[in-house]
């Protein structure tokens, strides 16, 4: 019940990375979906962000994984549209690998 209440205020990385540590063994159902929107919010409207994403998945492969896995059906087309368009156009030249799995992973 706590992980349901958190996963409506992750605002950024560092609160996803902490409820992905603490609560990722819930990964379904409302939970699951909750946090594919909340990856979806920030890669659309917080890509000048991207850099903390990339950090803390560069340290923890399975975080990067579970971000990834949550690029899916679920986050509106319109919304996985502005995450490829971010992937693909503003993409720091140091991330370009995590760019091009996001990218692929926003992809129909």
């Amino acid at each position: 019940m706590r992980a349901e209440k958190e996963i409506d205020n992750l605002k950024d990385w560092d609160q996803m990375y902490g409820w992905y540590r603490r609560f990722s063994r819930f990964d379904d159902g409302a939970i699951g979906e909750g946090y594919s929107d909340a990856v979806g919010q920030l890669l659309a409207n917080r890509w000048e962000d991207f850099g903390k994403l990339a950090k803390l998945a560069a340290t923890d492969n399975e975080f990067q994984s579970f971000v990834l896995k949550h690029i899916d059906e679920t986050i509106p087309a319109d919304t996985l549209g502005k995450i490829r368009r971010n992937a693909s156009t503003d993409c720091p030249s140091s991330r370009t690998k995590l760019c091009r799995l996001v990218a692929k992973a926003a992809s129909p």
